[in-house]
């Protein structure tokens, strides 16, 4: 893929500097960090590894090499490459990307997909846009049940909600881990109730 790292990092570097930096201080070397970038997107066989694709390595709550996870950072370099740069090759990376289910390992660690991120952050706009959002994509679920519905409603991103469930984020995976996890006599007074109440259910007009 012929993409010019070094504006991309330019790009990024604007607006988040300091992330940047933090990301840089463990490789020691910019250079590194700019290889790290370039050799993922070079080779397709990384794309669907997370413990290669750099985007996956930075948002991993696991043992990412990166020492902690840098989601904000991983979100921008996903707006730069789509908004400034979005030829065949980027869209097929990113599609490649959302399309890596969340690892079933320890079950201590959320295991966040990209998508997951982009919903708690209130950042699936992008994909949207790019047309990146299946059935299949806004529908996985983390290592403790949470979709990507669940994180947008939890972290009160309407916005999000909307997208999501235009692109057929399931409702009732939401509805079920409310169940699971919450005795009926305590909905009134639960927070993710409320939050689900007003962000879910009042996009769901007549499709409920």
């Amino acid at each position: 893929m012929n993409i010019d790292v070094n504006d991309l990092w330019d790009r990024v570097k604007a607006t988040h500097a300091i992330a940047l930096d933090e990301w840089v201080n463990f490789f020691r070397d910019e250079n590194a960090a700019k290889d790290e970038i370039s050799n993922t997107l070079m080779d397709e066989s990384m794309w669907n590894d997370p413990n290669r694709n750099f985007l996956l390595r930075l948002i991993s709550d696991g043992q990412n090499g990166y020492r902690r996870p840098r989601v904000q950072l991983a979100l921008t370099f996903v707006k730069q490459m789509a908004e400034f740069d979005p030829r065949p090759e980027i869209i097929n990376f990113l599609r490649s990307t959302l399309r890596v289910q969340p690892l079933p390992a320890d079950m201590q660690r959320r295991g966040n997909g990209l998508i997951h991120e982009a919903a708690k952050s209130g950042r699936c706009a992008i994909f949207e846009k790019l047309r990146l959002l299946t059935v299949q994509n806004v529908n996985y679920l983390n290592n403790i049940g949470e979709s990507a519905l669940h994180l947008a409603a939890e972290f009160e991103h309407p916005e999000d909600v909307r997208i999501l469930l235009d692109a057929g984020a399931e409702f009732k995976v939401c509805v079920m881990l409310l169940i699971l996890l919450f005795p009926v006599e305590a909905y009134t007074n639960c927070q993710h109730f409320r939050i689900y109440s007003e962000n879910v259910i009042g996009h769901l007009g007549l499709r409920f």
